[in-house]
């Protein structure tokens, strides 16, 4: 029977059954997509977790290893790898490449690749059992700033002497060796029995040496005579004669003389007023520089090919003044070679600076500002920098058997220049804190002592001490009283020994030798418990001999002396390369301008291969007084630090501040006539006097660094 109810129940039914299954399908679809997000969300987590866990491993490396560029390329990529294995990652194991690389425009810098597999949890599934991760880390190491010198010596400034006495000269003298070229037979015969001749071949040279000239430093050359007694076969021959200075490596103009055949017949070359072409030092004249050179002349058709030339005799005198007054003289190097021309008019070798240290009983005010321990002349207060460490230069010996020597490392004090500086390298007595008073006279004590870094620039624990002056220059209670060197502030009659023979006292001392290839510290001290009431300046410069590139240069500050006459002088500042660009450069100078006169200080930038004054700011502590400048001021080319009513910066902290262009160096940094890039110098235009500087250079920022891309 039809019943229209249940027919209605059954299509209703019908209709709940049929999206049931539906829905089931679709759930089941979307589960297996929503796994699928999650597997992948999963693994990305760990690969990003484990990409930052290289990252960090690669930062750790190249910090860790940066610090032992440039010098020691290999230890630092042994320390990068060493890091990497502590942080989870070692170089060859796991399929882990850990790779270090010293980058190749900035030695300072240190690149580290770590490469590593990462095993995935459900990648897998879609067949990425493993995903390899690579990532960079780039640091820098700035070592602190080289200052002062470019070259293998520091700290040779004007050499200032008196010489009393007359115009005079050596007498006759006859050399004692035979000299290369040896061209001639029987050579000995020109200056013993018998003759030295040539014949046969035109141009035959002959070389003599070891003459035995001895002539007190800072005389001047004003001739060299050279007689021969000669004679040819054809009397249309001729002999020549040059001379050298540097052991034959550079000869003068050859002197020509013609020559008759019969008697041997004496002629003169030269004479009281010839200096042959050259400006002579007194050591260019010692054995083993001095050599004078003979050579048989055929001038064509007016000698005969077969004549023969006979020397029968050779000898030189030289004629020289000591009556030069207020001179600079030369500062020859330990191997008795001139280090420096300091005789006008080259005066290029001269770094216009001494190395200074005030002992630990003078005053900070006198322009040392970390050795002293008092504070200004008249006060008993403190000196807040008083640093007992002293002063650090860095010494970089390129090669095995290295030297350190250091000139006038004794303390012997001299007397006033006529323009308010020192004769020698200047050492002399300073003025004491009153109270406690005195006028601190007595023995001075100085120590230097040199360190091997191992590597380490900024740790100073781990430094290995392989030489030590001792007690070499301890209490030198000494004046020289010569009379060469000024009147000094105290004689044997009050207390003071005569240092005049001291073979140290304007002269070398080897501090150390045969020392392996490597960077050094050398560290000069004052802070001896016998300086504490002793107020004195001793100066001094220091030598480095080795193969490769050897060098010695102020590590971060320096205290430097200058005698300063009336003009413009120029000094080494510091080395700034074109890895700073776009950094800030700050330079600090303590107590600058203490001279007479008006005295303006101004920066020179190397920047683009020519030397351009540079623009900064600055400012200066509460001591300063204004009197001659701003205290502070911004823009500036120069600053007058010395006028008419004293020094504006007496005791005075100066900071200056250069911001380096993003452009710096990219057109080079090497201006004409420099051999090393990047030198920036300190000009002082002065009246005259002398002064002591604490210089500081840093970049700003840490000293290491990650480099973001």
């Amino acid at each position: 029977m039809w019943n229209p109810v249940s027919i209605i129940r059954r299509r209703r039914s019908e209709k709940r059954e049929t999206p049931r299954g539906q829905i089931l399908i679709i759930f089941a679809s979307m589960l297996t997509i929503l796994l699928l997000f999650s597997a992948l969300v999963v693994d990305l987590g760990w690969l990003w977790s484990n990409t930052l866990r290289v990252q960090r491993a690669a930062d750790a490396a190249a910090l860790a290893g940066v610090v032992h560029l440039p010098s020691d390329v290999p230890g630092a990529y042994f320390t990068a790898r060493a890091e990497a294995t502590k942080n989870g990652y070692s170089d060859g194991s796991s399929g882990v490449t850990v790779t270090p690389l010293r980058d190749p425009d900035i030695s300072r810098r240190l690149d580290v690749f770590v490469q590593a597999p990462v095993k995935t949890w459900f990648l897998g599934l879609i067949g990425m059992d493993t995903v390899t991760i690579s990532r960079k880390a780039q640091a820098d190491y700035v070592l602190p700033v080289p200052m002062g010198s470019p070259q293998n010596y520091y700290g040779v400034g004007d050499f200032r002497s008196i010489m009393s006495g007359s115009p005079t000269n050596t007498g006759l003298r006859r050399p004692t060796a035979n000299h290369g070229p040896n061209g001639w037979t029987n050579p000995e015969g020109a200056w013993d029995n018998g003759v030295a001749f040539a014949s046969g071949e035109d141009g035959k040279l002959q070389g003599y040496g070891d003459f035995g000239f001895s002539i007190p430093g800072g005389s001047v050359i004003s001739g060299i005579e050279v007689r021969v007694k000669a004679r040819s076969t054809d009397d249309g021959c001729e002999i020549g004669v040059a001379t050298s200075w540097d052991d034959g490596s550079s000869w003068t103009t050859k002197k020509l003389q013609a020559l008759t055949g019969g008697f041997v017949s004496p002629f003169v070359l030269g004479g009281p007023n010839d200096d042959w072409g050259h400006a002579w030092l007194p050591g260019q004249l010692a054995d083993g520089k001095f050599v004078v050179r003979v050579s048989d002349e055929d001038p064509g058709v007016e000698c005969e090919d077969n004549a023969r030339t006979d020397l029968d005799a050779l000898t030189v005198i030289v004629y020289y003044s000591t009556a030069a007054s207020d001179r600079t003289s030369e500062v020859m190097a330990p191997n008795g070679s001139p280090l420096c021309t300091l005789v006008p008019p080259d005066t290029s070798c001269s770094q216009g600076f001494w190395g200074a240290v005030f002992t630990k009983g003078g005053v900070r005010q006198n322009g040392d500002r970390y050795s002293p321990a008092n504070y200004s002349g008249g006060s008993s207060a403190a000196n807040p920098d008083y640093d007992s460490g002293g002063y650090n230069y860095s010494v970089e010996v390129g090669g095995g058997g290295g030297s350190v020597s250091l000139f006038d490392a004794t303390f012997c004090g001299t007397g006033q220049t006529s323009f308010g500086g020192w004769y020698g390298a200047g050492d002399h007595w300073t003025s004491r804190p009153n109270p406690p008073g005195g006028n601190g006279y007595g023995g001075v004590t100085t120590r230097y002592r040199l360190y091997n870094t191992n590597g380490t620039d900024y740790n100073l624990l781990d430094d290995a001490l392989v030489a030590d002056s001792g007690p070499t220059f301890a209490n030198e209670n000494q004046t020289d009283q010569s009379g060469n060197f000024g009147s000094p502030q105290r004689t044997t009659a009050n207390g003071a020994s005569n240092c005049a023979s001291n073979p140290y006292h304007n002269g070398w001392y080897g501090l150390a030798g045969g020392l392996a290839g490597g960077k050094y510290r050398l560290n000069v001290n004052t802070s001896d418990p016998a300086n504490d009431n002793i107020a004195a300046e001793n100066l001094f410069s220091i030598h480095v001999n080795s193969s490769g590139k050897p060098r010695v240069y102020g590590g971060g500050r320096m205290a430097a002396y200058t005698n300063l006459k009336a003009g413009t002088q120029r000094f080494y500042l510091a080395q700034i390369e074109r890895a700073h660009a776009g950094k800030t450069m700050d330079i600090t100078l303590f107590d600058p301008g203490d001279v007479s006169g008006d005295a303006y200080l101004r920066i020179l930038s190397p920047d683009g291969n020519a030397y351009n004054y540079a623009t900064f700011d600055y400012t200066s502590d509460a001591e300063c007084t204004g009197v001659s400048d701003a205290c502070s001021a911004t823009g500036r080319t120069q600053i007058k630090t010395h006028g008419s009513g004293g020094s504006s910066f007496d005791n005075s902290v100066l900071s200056i501040s250069i911001p380096l262009p993003s452009t710096y160096g990219s057109v080079g940094l090497t201006p004409t006539g420099e051999t090393e890039a990047g030198w920036w110098k300190i000009e002082y235009e002065v009246a005259g006097g002398n002064d002591t500087t604490t210089w500081e250079v840093s970049i700003r920022g840490n000293p290491v660094r990650l480099v973001v891309p």
